[in-house]
C-alpha cells in the first residue's frame, strides 16, 4: 500500500518582515554609512533620520522564506510558513497576504511590534537593507511539532538563526526524528559569519541540501579554512562537502552538486534588473517546487531561473504575476 502524501511539501521557518521599498541615490547610502548591498541594523534614531529623508515609499511583505513560500503557493506547492508577526497593521498585512494564497501561519501576537525593514534600492538595481532588527522572536513554544511531522521537508533560514538559534536548531531535530528532510538557506554573508557556529551545528547534525549565493558559501567556506583545526571544524568542513549544494552567481547562472554530480545552468537571458530583491528566494522557490514536484534537477533550475527573471524586472521581493508561463516556459 502507498503511503498517504504528508500535509506539506515544505514548511519554511524565518523571519516575518514588512519591507519599505524606496528608491535611493548612492549619496544617500554614503550620508548613513550604510554599506552598499548589504544587511545593516542601526539604531531606533539612525532609522528615524532614513525615513525622514525618503521619497515615496512601497510597504511589501518580505522576509526570505516567507518569499520563497509564497511564490511555491503561486505555483502549486503544499507549503507552511513558522514566522511571527505583531497584531498591528504591518503585521495584519503580512499574515492576510500569506492567507490568500494557501500559506499557513501563526497568528499575529498582540503587544508585539512587526520586523521592519528598509529595502534601499539604488539606480542599479542593488539593494541596501537597513532595519532596528527588533522584532517577536520563535520561542519552542512557537513551533508546532505535527506541523513540522507532517512535511516532507523543513526550510530553515539563515536570518533567523541570528537571534533564536535554540529554538531552530530544536526545531531541526525534530524535524529529523520524523523523517523531514532539511534545507538551510545561509542568507547573507554577514550571517554566516555571525551565526557560524550554528551553522556548522546544522551542517554536522545532518543538511539536505544547502541553498546559498556564491559569496555566502564562499565566506562559510573561508570561515571554516581560517585556521581552526579542532574537531568540530574538521567535521563541519567534511558535512558540508558531502551536503547537496544549490549555488546561484547572479546573472551567470547557478549549479547544483553532490559528491558524485555537477550541473551547471546557466542563465537562459540576459536581463536589466529593475530590482534584485528577491531574486534569490524566488529562484529557490522556483527549484524547490520543481524538485519537490517531482521533476529533473535541471528543470528545476530552469523554474529558479524563470521566476528569479521575472522578479528582478519589477520593484519588490515577491513576484506578483507569471507564474503560470514561468512552468510551462521551464517544465
Amino acid at each position: 500500500m502507498t503511503a498517504a502524501p504528508r500535509r506539506f511539501q515544505l514548511t519554511a521557518l524565518g523571519n516575518a518582515p514588512v519591507d519599505v521599498l524606496a528608491h535611493v541615490d548612492d549619496t544617500l547610502l554614503t550620508r548613513f554609512g550604510l554599506k552598499k548591498g548589504d544587511w545593516q541594523s542601526i539604531s531606533a534614531d539612525k532609522i528615524t533620520g532614513l525615513r525622514a529623508s525618503l521619497g515615496p515609499v512601497e510597504l511589501q511583505p518580505g522576509g526570505s522564506a516567507a518569499n520563497t513560500v509564497y511564490s511555491m503557493a503561486r505555483l502549486g506547492s503544499r507549503v507552511n510558513f513558522i514566522g511571527l508577526v505583531g497584531n498591528d497593521d504591518a503585521g495584519r498585512n503580512f499574515y492576510q497576504s500569506m492567507a490568500r494564497v494557501g500559506v499557513g501561519m501563526p497568528a499575529p501576537l498582540p503587544n508585539h511590534d512587526t520586523f521592519v525593514i528598509y529595502v534601499l534600492i539604488t539606480p542599479d538595481g542593488e539593494r541596501t537593507f537597513a532595519t532596528t532588527g527588533l522584532h517577536p522572536h520563535i520561542a519552542r513554544s512557537h513551533i508546532d511539532d505535527e506541523q513540522v511531522a507532517a512535511s516532507d521537508w523543513l526550510m530553515i533560514e539563515g536570518y533567523a538563526l541570528l537571534a533564536q538559534a535554540d529554538p531552530v536548531l530544536e526545531t531541526a531535530a525534530i524535524a529529523r526524528r520524523h523523517g523531514v528532510k532539511i534545507a538551510l538557506t545561509l542568507a547573507a554573508p554577514f550571517v554566516v559569519k555571525t551565526a557560524f557556529a550554528s551553522i556548522s551545528a546544522l551542517l554536522r547534525e545532518g543538511v539536505d541540501l544547502l541553498i546559498a549565493n556564491g559569496e555566502e558559501l564562499d565566506t562559510l567556506i573561508s570561515a571554516e579554512l581560517a585556521g581552526d583545526t579542532t574537531d568540530h571544524a574538521v567535521a563541519t568542513m567534511k558535512a558540508l562537502q558531502k551536503t547537496p549544494q544549490v549555488v546561484t552567481h547572479g546573472s551567470e547562472g547557478a549549479a547544483f552538486r553532490t559528491v558524485h554530480h555537477y550541473l551547471q545552468s546557466p542563465c537562459p537571458k540576459e536581463l536589466k534588473p529593475i530590482d534584485t530583491n528577491g531574486a534569490g528566494d524566488a529562484f529557490a522557490a522556483g527549484f524547490l517546487h520543481g524538485l519537490l514536484g517531482g521533476h529533473t534537477v535541471e528543470k528545476a533550475l530552469n523554474l529558479g531561473h524563470a521566476l528569479a527573471g521575472r522578479t528582478i524586472l519589477q520593484t519588490g521581493a515577491r513576484l506578483r504575476e507569471g507564474f503560470e508561463a514561468a512552468k510551462a516556459e521551464a517544465l
